[in-house]
């Protein structure tokens, strides 16, 4: 600014060049004052950024909050799930496990009915072998 209002009455009066000593103490003026504002423009800047960021990182951290909590009842469905289809699936195998019991039982007797009934045939043939005469 200082520097300005120098080359303008330079200009508008007489028109002679500035001195070495008005030069400096302008830029100096000069100098301070554009220190004084990248100042104020660092500094407002980075109050705000850092509340803006203060807002960021509370966004993120509820952002996150709201995520475990649906984690955690995503986890609890996902157990309750499972829990349900292994009682469906063990009590599936369960009457599976029945039926082939009984199968097997019935197989069992009819087995045991076959070899009764073999014997008997068997029985029977030494009985008639017995029975019929012998060719001489």
């Amino acid at each position: 600014m200082q520097l300005n209002k120098l080359i303008t009455n330079m200009n508008n009066q007489n028109q002679q060049p500035l001195t070495k000593d008005e030069l400096t103490y302008a830029l100096k003026e000069e100098r301070g004052e554009l220190v004084k504002l990248i100042k104020q423009e660092i500094s407002l800047p980075i109050g705000e950024k850092i509340d803006k960021m203060a807002g960021q990182i509370e966004s993120i951290q509820t952002h996150q909050l709201k995520q475990d909590t649906r984690m955690d009842k995503m986890e609890e469905r996902f157990i309750k799930k499972s829990t349900e289809d292994k009682n469906e699936i063990l009590n599936s195998n369960d009457k599976l496990m029945a039926e082939l019991k009984k199968k097997n039982e019935e197989e069992a007797a009819h087995s045991l009915s076959h070899i009764q009934i073999k014997n008997n045939l068997l029985n029977h043939e030494h009985r008639l072998q017995a029975l019929e005469p012998q060719p001489v």
